[in-house]
């Protein structure tokens, strides 16, 4: 599967009840939505939890918080959700995420933008400085909050192989090392702004995302905390388990302190 981004309608979610405003919140195994979910992703690969993200569930509750309205984390309400590659600071990274909506708000648009089309706004020269290790980003403030230590990691943006390019960014955390490389992110971050698109996820909507070649986030709304809010379910999803001494059944237990792991 190499598709950018994928969008399956009108799937059967079953019965939803009150959108929770505790992320450890779980729905049985055989709630339709989850074994809707876990169907489809039989198709990309496995299943991945991480140990310091929603204590290591396999399926995450992306709803508003009031403690995080205005951070920088999925749980945030109230202001944008910088467009980010799906844990960009971690080695084992997912190859794709899942995005199910169970209780829509049409006014929470998800954003975001495509690799192919981003390379076009940019110049030889600028790809060429995005290749190199002169970027840095640190750990997501999920992590942080479940224990994980903040670290400054060094970074490509643009990655290329025999298979093709890919992306990690973050807006929000990555940062420059010299002046070309902030010139080289200057210009990125316009051509990203030409590239932005808008999904309203409606109720029984899955939207599919290529990590490799897309950045997402999300727009600003405003919730109620009253059980109707906007509910998404998170499942991210990797073509190759890390090495068996990072995994303790499907989650992926790296920490930074694992110096091999890198």
């Amino acid at each position: 599967m190499t598709t950018d981004i994928t969008v399956v309608h009108s799937i059967d979610v079953g019965e939803v009840p009150p959108t929770p405003i505790d992320i450890s919140y779980q729905l049985p195994a055989s709630h339709k939505s989850i074994k809707a979910l876990k169907y489809i992703i039989n198709s990309y690969g496995h299943l991945i939890g991480y140990s310091q993200e929603q204590n290591g569930n396999l399926i995450h509750n992306i709803v508003p918080l009031p403690q995080q309205a205005l951070n920088q984390i999925s749980s945030s309400s109230e202001t944008v959700l910088a467009l980010h590659t799906e844990l960009a600071f971690h080695p084992y990274k997912p190859d794709y995420v899942f995005l199910m909506c169970l209780r829509e708000d049409l006014s929470a648009l998800t954003t975001y933008a495509v690799l192919s089309e981003i390379l076009t706004n940019l110049s030889e020269e600028t790809k060429s400085v995005l290749h190199q290790q002169w970027f840095t980003t640190t750990i997501d403030l999920s992590f942080i909050l479940n224990g994980a230590i903040d670290k400054t990691i060094p970074t490509t943006i643009l990655t290329t192989t025999d298979e093709g390019t890919t992306f990690t960014y973050d807006e929000a955390l990555i940062k420059p090392t010299n002046e070309l490389a902030d010139a080289a992110l200057k210009e990125l971050k316009n051509a990203i702004n030409k590239s932005i698109r808008y999904v309203a996820l409606e109720t029984g909507d899955l939207l599919i995302l290529n990590n490799k070649t897309v950045v997402h986030g999300r727009n600003p709304f405003k919730p109620k905390y009253d059980g109707t809010d906007r509910w998404l379910q998170r499942a991210l999803v990797i073509k190759e388990r890390p090495p068996s001494m990072f995994m303790q059944d499907s989650v992926c237990t790296y920490t930074f302190e694992d110096d091999n792991g890198q």
